[in-house]
C-alpha cells in the first residue's frame, strides 16, 4: 500500500511539473522602464507607472524586454499608450547576434479603455517572427504630452 501512495505522489509531482512548463511566462512592465532613445533630451515624467514625453516635440521612447534565458523567443507583446499613439508609431525590434536588425509595426491596435490604445504583436504572424538568441525592445514615437502606461511581453 505504501508503495502505491509513493508512486501516486511521484506521478502527481511529475504531472504538475510538466503542466507548469507548458505555461506562458508573461511579464508586465510599468512605462517607467522606458527611456528616450537619444538620451535625456527633454522633460519627461517617470511616474512609477508611466513614461510621458514633455519635451515639446515627438521623441522615440525605447522600452527594454528582459528575458529569462539567452536563447529565449517572444510569443506575444503589447504596449498600452494614450490614444495619441496610433497604429504607425510603435515598433517591436530585434537585434540578432550577427548584428542584423529587424523591426515590426503591429498586428493590430485596439482600444484599451480610458483613452488608451493597445498595440499588439503575436509571434508567427507577419508582424512578429523573432529569432532565439536575439535582443528585443519596444519603441514608440511619442508626440509631446503623450505617454506609455505599460507594456507586456510573453515568452513561451
Amino acid at each position: 500500500m505504501r508503495k502505491k501512495i509513493i508512486g501516486a505522489a511521484a506521478l502527481v509531482v511529475a504531472f504538475s511539473i510538466s503542466v507548469a512548463s507548458l505555461a506562458v511566462d508573461g511579464k508586465r512592465y510599468a512605462g517607467s522602464f522606458c527611456a528616450f532613445a537619444d538620451g535625456d533630451t527633454g522633460w519627461k515624467s517617470r511616474h512609477p507607472s508611466k513614461f510621458q514625453n514633455g519635451a515639446g516635440s515627438t521623441l522615440r521612447a525605447v522600452c527594454p524586454v528582459i528575458q529569462d534565458g539567452i536563447d529565449g523567443d517572444i510569443e506575444y507583446a503589447e504596449v498600452i499608450a494614450d490614444a495619441a499613439i496610433d497604429e504607425n508609431t510603435c515598433y517591436f525590434s530585434e537585434r540578432r547576434q550577427d548584428g542584423s536588425y529587424y523591426s515590426w509595426t503591429h498586428d493590430d491596435v485596439v482600444s484599451a479603455g480610458g483613452g488608451y490604445n493597445k498595440t499588439r504583436w503575436a509571434n508567427g504572424s507577419a508582424q512578429l517572427s523573432t529569432t532565439a538568441g536575439a535582443a528585443f525592445s519596444i519603441a514608440c514615437d511619442l508626440p509631446n504630452g503623450s505617454l506609455i502606461l505599460m507594456y507586456r511581453v510573453d515568452e513561451p
